[in-house]
């Protein structure tokens, strides 16, 4: 089941090992500072799968490799295999939880999980970005998910189409819908949404906005969200129930 996902980190692991790799490389440290101290790509792999590493350092360099990989230049394909294999483990366990989707086709998933990484990493516009290495991780989730789902409703909508005049009033229902509890707007753009419920988040909860956010909306794990934030699984699940209470007492104010 595996063969396809670890035969793309095995090329990619060799892809930022050749000479011209090493070459971008050099190339990019002249114009980075962020990848000075790296003499060559695998040592900044190395130091991504350091857990001890400075999490706010790691998300420089990644954000440092984003603008690279946007930028289109000749280390730009080196610049997204090295975000690949730095967030090879939220990625892998992105691709363990959606492979019981694709059991007939692996290969798929495998597929689409690039496709969806890449997508995420050209879209990523860093001024509205906290934190790089979560943020990507959880745009990837959430289109892999969000395409799937449109896939099944594409295939029940094949089976049986709903009349014109259902879908108009579904529509105008939805229209005349007022904000959430939380105060966001229906209709919104998916990255808005996620922007404005995170905006009204850090007011109520603060720091563990993201938290709760990785966990309710894109079902991420505590393990994995604690993993990303750099804090421990134990502190992760405080976090998270002190975050719910503080929610619950902020809807029930109004």
């Amino acid at each position: 089941m595996r063969t396809c996902w670890e035969a793309l980190h095995q090329s990619l692991v060799h892809s930022v090992d050749t000479l011209e790799a090493h070459h971008d490389f050099k190339q990019a440290r002249r114009r980075r500072r962020e990848l000075e101290p790296f003499g060559h790509p695998a040592a900044l792999v190395d130091y991504f799968a350091d857990r001890d590493g400075d999490r706010d350092d790691k998300d420089r360099i990644y954000g440092a490799l984003v603008e690279l990989a946007q930028a289109q230049g000749d280390d730009a394909t080196l610049a997204t295999a090295l975000l690949f294999l730095g967030l090879w483990p939220a990625l892998d366990a992105i691709y363990r939880r959606n492979l019981r989707h694709h059991l007939d086709d692996p290969g798929e998933l495998v597929s689409e999980l690039w496709d969806r990484f890449t997508t995420a990493v050209q879209r990523a516009d860093l001024s509205r970005i906290q934190r790089v290495a979560a943020t990507l991780t959880l745009n990837t989730r959430r289109t892999l998910r969000d395409g799937r789902q449109r896939r099944w409703d594409d295939s029940a909508r094949q089976e049986e189409l709903p009349d014109d005049d259902i879908l108009a009033d579904r529509d105008a229902a939805r229209s005349g819908r007022g904000p959430s509890d939380l105060g966001v707007l229906p209709g919104l753009d998916p990255d808005d949404e996620v922007q404005r419920l995170r905006a009204v988040l850090v007011e109520v909860v603060g720091a563990d906005a993201d938290l709760v956010i990785g966990k309710v909306l894109y079902g991420v794990t505590q393990l994995e969200m604690s993993e990303q934030l750099g804090i421990t699984h134990a502190a992760a699940r405080k976090r998270f129930r002190r975050a719910l209470g503080r929610l619950q007492a902020h809807l029930e104010e109004k």
